[in-house]
């Protein structure tokens, strides 16, 4: 392609947005030849976004798994742009009028934290992690415009800059203030961050950090049905066991267990080699290693009636035994000064 081609390729589906029509492929007049092709109209489609859209605050990679490269006769992933205004952090609304349609898909966004020099031999796990920064779980904004997915030109669609549409970057911790007797959000501005060989089961929940990130240490194991609040720190080779609550700011040490149920109470810290068990409620710091236990054990219903009763009876008790001592007390007094 000219570079005259270029432009009005970039202009045509610049239009095409402006316009809010269907999504439709290149048409062939323009010549499109090849990725590098298509590229370079996506560079084209990006300079004229920006005028509207603001700077680049992130890259797209589209097509990474191999079915979907099979599909597109690719046998790579291809790439966008994300404009920072389309960036959105932890709850965020958004308008659908804003959009001719727009899918979404579960993605993992990746902060990098420095400029990625190039290598020697191909990019790999080892020579990667250095310049990662944080993770987030985020929903990607696709762009789709009510396409005709059995009649895709994946050329077009890379021109189309991917169909990158934005991204929502994880979730916001449970911050509230109250503020003339009404709660009000408080920001969050952190991140989260999950080290290597993490397991995390289904509808489990890990806020960001309010400030600083939530950090989910290597080799750490969780169970479906989690929340992890704003700011825990979770040691490496803990393992935490389906519907745990943790509440914000905690720290939990390596190799810890806590098992299906366990509450924590917010600004707790438990240190390495605790075993909490089934349901127990952590509301103070734990300094010591060891197997942990709180509640009472599985009685029948009759029996656990009548410990109810008298569990409320315990302080009506406590002071009557305490009443008691101290007449015994008075009493031996007593009797020794008669003696």
């Amino acid at each position: 392609m000219n570079e005259k081609s270029i432009t009005d390729a970039a202009r045509w589906i610049v239009d095409q947005h402006s316009q809010k029509k269907n999504y439709a492929n290149l048409p062939e007049s323009f010549g499109i030849g090849g990725l590098d092709d298509a590229y370079l109209v996506q560079q084209e489609v990006v300079g004229f976004f920006q005028n509207q859209r603001g700077r680049i605050g992130g890259h797209k990679l589209a097509l990474t798994s191999k079915p979907i490269q099979q599909l597109c006769g690719l046998d790579h992933p291809c790439a966008g742009q994300l404009f920072h205004s389309e960036i959105h952090y932890g709850k965020h609304d958004l308008q659908l009028d804003d959009f001719l349609s727009v899918g979404i898909e579960f993605e993992l966004a990746v902060r990098i934290a420095q400029d990625m020099t190039s290598i020697q031999g191909p990019w790999n796990r080892e020579n990667i992690l250095p310049f990662i920064d944080q993770v987030y779980p985020a929903f990607e904004l696709v762009l789709d415009r009510n396409a005709d997915y059995q009649n895709l030109d994946i050329l077009s669609v890379v021109a189309d800059n991917a169909w990158s549409g934005g991204a929502v970057l994880g979730s916001d911790g449970f911050g509230n203030t109250q503020e003339e007797g009404r709660w009000v959000r408080i920001p969050q501005h952190g991140g989260l961050r999950i080290g290597n060989d993490v397991q995390i089961g289904a509808v489990t929940t890990i806020d960001r950090g309010a400030i600083g990130d939530t950090v989910i240490a290597d080799g750490v194991v969780i169970d479906n049905l989690v929340q992890i609040g704003h700011n825990c720190q979770i040691g490496e080779d803990t393992a935490i066991v389906s519907c745990v609550g943790i509440g914000g700011s905690v720290v939990v040490g390596k190799r810890c267990i806590l098992a299906g149920a366990v509450g924590v109470a917010d600004h707790v810290n438990i240190c390495d080699d605790v075993h909490l068990t089934g349901m127990a409620m952590v509301t103070g710091s734990i300094h010591e290693p060891g197997m942990y236990s709180s509640g009472t054990g599985l009685l029948p219903a009759t029996e656990w009636r009548k410990a109810a009763v008298r569990f409320r009876q315990l302080d009506d008790l406590a002071k009557r035994v305490k009443a008691l001592e101290r007449a015994q007390v008075a009493n031996s007094s007593y009797q020794s000064e008669d003696l």
